[in-house]
């Protein structure tokens, strides 16, 4: 049997999307997954070997909490516009890739994988598969946004989105620009430190995405190798009511909690409508929701079995995050989407032009927009019949494009 290493991200959102391929490739390949020591009973429970990531992988992705109550759009959104903010970003990306490679080394060479599956956001992929001189796959638990054809939905992003919510206006070219070249330091240094120079880089074989071409904004223009893989789980209880489902995803940022703070008040504005939300578990918030919680038509909640509300909810107002966008999607709920990362701004264009759901525009968050969006899909039945469409193509495409059979043609 062939050898497969998995680089997970240590996140459920990036692993319960990859759970039926860690049972399939268990099946067929000896696996070992990296990941962090909270998930090793996990992957007993599956039966599957697992090696832990040295403690600078949690290190470097914090908390995420943003304690600051003044300019906090400057503070969450720094990070993917300004330039000294992303160097360090870099610099950081370097020293944790390279701790990575060194805790692991003499595991990852005694096993001797033939292939590397990586989380397409394990940045230190490239330079392990390098050094070990393997090709390597990627698996995308979002959307695709390496390709040159989402260059100009980036851009636009920086412009409606950024640029508004920080109320400061950005050079999106110039953006694009450092991060063009700030991607091409990282590849630079990785391919210096496999000892190879920069025309040797190693890029993935090819990516697998849990979508349908649908779902992917202009993945018809898209160069690269990309096996589109879907989604589905069984829906069949499912039993409507007169509720509308609130989340901002994992959430732990003061930011993003005040944005689902008034989301909430928003759709309590509508009387006739249960609204039940998810605010997470931030000891941050502290009282943010107590008034808000009072309505009798509101129910907040720390944490919720997400797929059994969506089961019986008529919308969801959300970030845009492409698992709960999947699980909506399957539970037949058309969406509001007021993003605020690139990616849910991707999965925000794309279900707008399925005429699934509607992406807000405006930004700051502008309660007029969200009231009359959420009108406007409580009294139209198009949108959920659209909504079913997009949910048959997830479903054909989970079935009839095995991740398996794909992965299986670079291990022959």
């Amino acid at each position: 049997m062939k050898n497969v290493l998995f680089f997970t991200l240590p996140f459920w959102g990036h692993i319960n999307p990859n759970i039926e391929l860690f049972k399939v490739l268990k099946c067929h390949v000896n696996l070992l997954c990296v990941s962090s020591e909270k998930f090793q009973p996990f992957f007993r429970g599956l039966h599957i070997s697992a090696a832990n990531y040295p403690v600078c992988v949690e290190e470097y992705y914090g908390n995420g909490i943003i304690e600051e109550k003044e300019e906090l759009a400057k503070q969450y959104f720094k990070s993917q516009y300004e330039y000294d903010t992303l160097y360090k970003i870099i610099d950081a990306n370097f020293s944790v890739s390279e701790e990575i490679y060194l805790a692991l080394m003499d595991v990852m060479r005694d096993f001797q994988p033939n292939l590397i599956i990586a989380d397409a956001a394990a940045f230190w992929t490239p330079l392990v598969a390098m050094k070990l001189n393997t090709e390597y796959l990627y698996i995308e638990s979002a959307t695709n946004m390496l390709d040159v054809s989402q260059d100009k939905y980036f851009m636009d992003y920086i412009e409606d989105v950024v640029s508004a919510e920080i109320q400061c206006p950005l050079d999106s070219k110039e953006v694009f620009h450092n991060f063009q070249v700030l991607e091409k330091k990282q590849k630079k240094h990785f391919a210096k430190l496999a000892g190879l120079k920069l025309d040797k880089y190693r890029e993935p074989l090819g990516t697998i995405a849990y979508l349908s071409k649908e779902l992917q904004i202009g993945s018809e223009e898209i160069s690269q190798d990309m096996c589109y893989a879907g989604f589905h789980f069984d829906t069949a209880s499912m039993q409507k009511d007169k509720k509308i489902f609130v989340t901002r995803g994992t959430i732990s940022d003061f930011y993003n909690l005040k944005i689902l703070k008034e989301m909430m008040e928003c759709a309590s504005e509508k009387e006739n409508y249960h609204i039940v939300a998810t605010i997470g578990n931030t000891v941050s918030a502290g009282n943010l929701f107590a008034d808000i919680a009072c309505k009798k038509n509101v129910t907040a909640e720390k944490v919720l079995d997400q797929i059994e509300e969506l089961k019986s909810s008529v919308l969801m107002i959300t970030h845009g995050g492409i698992s709960g966008v999947r699980e909506a999607i399957m539970c037949e709920v058309p969406l509001i989407i007021f993003p605020t990362s690139f990616h849910c701004y991707q999965v925000g264009l794309a279900i707008e032009k399925a005429k699934a759901g509607i992406l807000l525009k405006k930004h700051p968050l502008d309660k007029e927009e969200i009231s009359t969006a959420i009108d406007t899909i409580l009294g139209c039945g198009e949108y959920v019949d659209n909504v079913r469409k997009l949910k048959c193509t997830l479903s054909e495409c989970s079935k009839k494009h095995g991740v398996w059979s794909y992965i299986e043609t670079f291990l022959k």
